[in-house]
């Protein structure tokens, strides 16, 4: 991971859920300006608890922006890729904003709620997303305002995690039959400390991110940065193509209407060790047909394996390539970008 262990002590941003990492004797991590835990002690016993029972993992750096005031849906949706404007209170939907050229400034969960609208960012970049926002704020009778940090954020993964979620303030701000991400305005702690006398494990980021490699997921400063678009990332699902303008519309319209998305998100199969410092080209004999954004080792898979954006043309899977300035082979598997069904 591109993130750096340093002391406990450091002058940092803390999470509201820092006091139970440090009682849990984790092994602190400095990211995007948060402390997080990288791990509770053991990274393999964490991921191998995905595999085994009920996980839970501290998403409290994520970023969390309020937009209140009669003009907040109207504001939103002129600013980011999907349908924000008819959403109802309790609604959620996912969105992305994007830059002129279509391509990432960030992917957000929106939640209509009092009035307003609820923002979830990626990890640390609330303060980033609401300066973005208001940069664009002129006339529109609202306010935003930056809550990060405030809030527990918190993921449970394992089989139907909804059975051992206990009653809580707040709201699931996603739920399928495997995971569950919520939002918890009031008791976020207790809410935690009762989650893991129910059974779930904690695990630090190191043992999710290896598993969210494995399953795909695109993440803000890897798969989701400024080189790339949402339709390459393959989260069709976060942009809507009948309504209006927002920025960079008329690029991501024209890449899905003229078939233009040259790129997919791939799984990468390598035979050795990268470490992702500064870009990562991907080579056909001596031509760039692609970038390696994330490398882990899948403990699964018995290998290293990461994502990364190819040229579809050079897209076939099992086609070797390699990698600057490497020794080591990469594979190209499966594709990660294509709408969903």
């Amino acid at each position: 991971m591109n993130d750096t262990l340093i002391e406990k002590d450091i002058a940092v941003k803390k999470t509201i859920n820092h006091p139970e990492a440090l009682s849990l004797n984790a092994n602190i991590i400095e990211s995007n300006g948060w402390l997080i835990a990288n791990d509770y002690g053991s990274v393999i016993d964490e991921y191998k608890a995905f595999k085994e029972s009920h996980v839970l993992v501290d998403f409290s750096d994520n970023g969390v922006v309020r937009l209140s005031g009669p003009d907040s849906k109207e504001f939103l949706h002129k600013m980011s890729t999907n349908n924000v404007f008819n959403l109802k209170d309790g609604e959620i939907v996912v969105s992305s904003f994007t830059n002129a050229d279509g391509r990432f400034v960030d992917v957000i969960t929106v939640l209509a709620e009092d009035d307003g609208l609820t923002l979830i960012c990626s990890e640390g970049n609330g303060k980033t997303i609401t300066e973005w926002l208001t940069k664009y704020h002129f006339s529109e009778d609202l306010e935003i305002s930056d809550l990060s940090g405030e809030y527990g954020l918190f993921a449970l993964y394992g089989p139907n995690p909804a059975k051992i979620i206990p009653d809580f303030e707040g709201t699931i701000l996603y739920s399928d039959n495997e995971s569950l991400f919520m939002l918890l305005k009031k008791e976020p702690v207790k809410i935690w400390q009762e989650l893991l006398k129910s059974g779930a494990v904690p695990a630090g980021r190191e043992a999710w991110n290896i598993r969210r490699v494995e399953w795909g997921i695109p993440r803000y400063g890897y798969e989701i940065t400024s080189n790339a678009n949402p339709l390459e990332a393959g989260l069709f699902d976060s942009v809507s193509f009948t309504k209006g303008c927002y920025i960079g519309q008329e690029v991501i319209a024209r890449m899905d209407t003229y078939d233009k998305v040259s790129r997919q998100l791939r799984r990468i199969h390598l035979s050795g060790e990268i470490e992702i410092n500064d870009k990562i080209n991907l080579l056909s004999g001596t031509k760039i047909v692609g970038e390696l954004t994330s490398s882990v080792y899948s403990f699964e898979l018995g290998k290293h394996i990461g994502l990364g954006y190819i040229k579809k043309k050079f897209g076939e899977i099992g086609k070797e390539l390699s990698i600057s300035d490497s020794d080591v082979i990469a594979v190209v598997g499966e594709d990660f970008s294509e709408p969903k069904s």
